[in-house]
């Protein structure tokens, strides 16, 4: 009678272990798929680097033009009362810079067009770095 009860109890915890098992892989929580992004634009909110020569400013339409790369257009940004512009770390206006400035900064993406976040001007563009040599 004993024997009886003891492999009745002993089917039961192993048939509760099997039947819970699922249930609990089942809770545990699978990783997201990444939300794919277009080539070119950031996340939500974010901006992205820019630098080069200034081929143009439009101060009345508040826009600056550099060179696009070899067969492309020119990249435009528009600059708004947000825009935080400097010239030779110093706060200016758009005014300020003139085309051959030497502009880095950064932008972010309002559709197709990119609104200028910051604009660092220097009068003559960065020496290029040199890299070291290695022995």
């Amino acid at each position: 009678m004993i024997s009886k009860l003891l492999k009745l109890s002993l089917t039961a915890v192993i048939a509760a272990a099997i039947l819970t098992t699922p249930a609990t892989a089942a809770d545990e929580k699978k990783p997201e798929p990444k939300k794919e992004e277009k080539k070119g634009e950031k996340g939500k909110g974010g901006s992205f680097p820019f630098n080069g020569i200034v081929k143009s400013i439009d101060s009345a339409g508040m826009k600056l033009a550099l060179p696009g790369a070899k067969g492309k257009a020119d990249r435009v940004f528009i600059i708004n009362a947000e825009t935080k512009i400097t010239l030779d770390k110093k706060p200016a206006k758009l005014e300020d810079i003139k085309a051959g400035n030497y502009v880095g900064g950064s932008a972010k993406k309002d559709g197709d067009k990119n609104i200028a976040v910051t604009i660092n001007a220097l009068l003559e563009a960065p020496a290029p770095k040199k890299k070291d040599d290695k022995k």
